[in-house]
């Protein structure tokens, strides 16, 4: 016989799985529940359908074979068309260096020797030692005296520069005769020589020098008055090649600027000190205003408008005599 004591735990357990069971009914549930083996053990229970807890009923599913909505695709967008490339943009040319050539200047050689001289004193006067920068007033003479004779004419840098940008040739036979470092024997000495046979030239003056050992202002007007020409050679005196674009240009417009101070024009000619010079100097020197040609010390005697910012140049030195002269520029120009 089951004690009184499990037959209520049995009998707790049923009613807990007939309340589970029965969730889903809305009408009373009755249980009859008998206890073996006596008869008399049998009960009935009523369970209100208050006390079954309320489950909402899970949708039905939706069958497998019940077709989906079609899905409603939005417009493919407007497809966008590819531009049509136009041509390919000119490429801007790079600027001559120096102020613009007129268009209508062709590109002409010129061979025009320029003369490259610096001292024009006797050597009991020198004062500074040049070794062979030195001429003296008799051979410089016998120099010019020779060229004269030879039907030789000169202008200045500065007009030959004029004549390339206008495109006019100067006639055979013309040469160009120029000083550097603006020493005061150029006054004193080749000035008068030269106007003897009706030459002129240009004179090269480093603007931080002055008299005594160098040209004062008066006489670099003077020289201007008689029909020469005061170029440009910088503030120092010092190679510019290998500088900055802005030391090589004050050096050369602080220059021209203090030309322009004394003669009341600025310098149209630049020679580069020492002589060295490279890709950013030539574009200072074309860069400050005036200035149209500049001069090196490379050797040769061939001149164009397209490379004005690099003229070569003939040295003159102390060894140099009449005869050789004439024969080489005949020799450079073809005479």
């Amino acid at each position: 016989m089951i004690p009184p004591c499990r037959r209520v735990c049995r009998l707790l357990a049923l009613l807990a799985c007939v309340v589970l069971a029965a969730s889903c009914a809305s009408a009373p549930i009755i249980i009859k529940i008998t206890f073996a083996p006596s008869p008399r053990s049998t009960a009935t229970f009523t369970i209100p359908p208050t006390l079954i807890p309320a489950v909402t009923p899970s949708p039905a599913p939706t069958p497998l074979n019940t077709p989906s909505a079609a899905l409603t695709l939005a417009p493919s967008p407007t497809p966008v068309a590819t531009p049509t490339l136009g041509p390919s943009p000119t490429p801007v040319a790079i600027p001559t260096l120096g102020p613009p050539a007129p268009s209508a200047i062709p590109n002409l050689t010129y061979h025009v020797p320029i003369l490259m001289y610096h001292r024009i004193v006797p050597d009991a006067e020198a004062r500074q030692v040049l070794n062979g920068l030195l001429v003296t007033p008799e051979v410089f003479s016998a120099e010019l005296l020779a060229l004269h004779d030879d039907g030789w004419t000169t202008i200045t840098l500065g007009q030959l520069a004029q004549d390339m940008q206008d495109g006019s040739k100067p006639p055979a036979k013309t040469f160009v005769l120029t000083f550097d470092d603006g020493w005061w024997d150029g006054f004193a000495y080749a000035a008068p020589i030269m106007a003897q046979y009706g030459f002129v030239g240009t004179f090269f003056v480093i603007s931080s020098r002055g008299a005594p050992d160098f040209l004062s202002p008066a006489q670099m007007v003077s020289l201007e008055a008689a029909g020469n020409e005061i170029g440009d050679h910088s503030v120092s005196h010092y190679a510019l090649a290998g500088h900055t674009y802005s030391v090589d240009y004050n050096q050369i417009c602080a220059a021209a600027d203090a030309i322009a101070a004394n003669l009341g024009h600025r310098p149209s000619s630049l020679a580069y000190p020492i002589g060295p010079y490279d890709g950013t100097t030539m574009a200072a020197a074309a860069a400050c205003p005036g200035i149209k040609i500049a001069v090196s010390t490379v050797e040769g005697a061939a001149q164009s408008w397209q490379t004005r910012y690099a003229t070569p140049r003939v040295r003159i030195s102390r060894s140099s005599r009449a005869p050789g002269v004439l024969a080489y520029l005949k020799r450079l120009t073809g005479q």
